[in-house]
């Protein structure tokens, strides 16, 4: 099946790649937080019992983890990406 690349909400598959490497370089970011920092931001509780089970993990576990982390903020549809960054870039100045 092709893809219509003339209609409206059309991404290039460089640009799905590019907005899948943001998200996992926020999954990181995310992990890197401290849990009382993390309970200030808008998250919901799956995504922040994930985040916390990786602060828990070594190497390949962590690796897994962090990209379970990145999926799942793929895949949530009711979070606001743009204020999760906006409000984590507050807490890491």
């Amino acid at each position: 099946m092709k893809r219509d690349i003339h209609a409206e909400d059309y991404k290039s598959k460089s640009q799905l790649k590019r907005e899948a490497q943001a998200l996992q370089s926020l999954a990181q970011d995310l992990v890197a937080l401290e849990r009382n920092l993390l309970k200030k931001l808008p998250l919901p509780e799956y995504l922040f019992d994930a985040i916390i089970a990786a602060q828990t993990m070594k190497q390949g576990a962590l690796k897994r983890q962090v990209l379970y982390v990145g999926r799942l903020l793929r895949e949530e549809e009711t979070l606001d990406l743009a204020l999760l960054q906006r409000a984590l870039a507050l807490y890491l100045k």
